[in-house]
């Protein structure tokens, strides 16, 4: 659920700003869990990402950059 400043800006035509922390793009590149709560996270995450992704204007900061660098195999 979107917070009502967010839907006030949808509304407006500006798109909100989402921060995108490590455990979304840990979720969005792993390997599908065998774990049904993580599997349903990783599922909840990749339809948001395909589906609601584009209504917003997203960031992340360098920790999570370097935090998602170290985790390349």
């Amino acid at each position: 659920m979107l917070a009502p400043r967010c839907v006030g800006a949808l509304l407006a035509g500006i798109n909100a700003r989402v921060y995108v922390e490590t455990g979304i793009i840990s979720y969005l590149t792993a390997r599908p869990s065998r774990d049904l709560i993580v599997a349903g996270h990783q599922q909840l995450t990749h339809e948001w990402w395909q589906d609601r992704r584009p209504q917003f204007e997203l960031f992340v900061s360098e920790l999570v950059l370097r935090e998602s660098r170290a985790r390349r195999p």
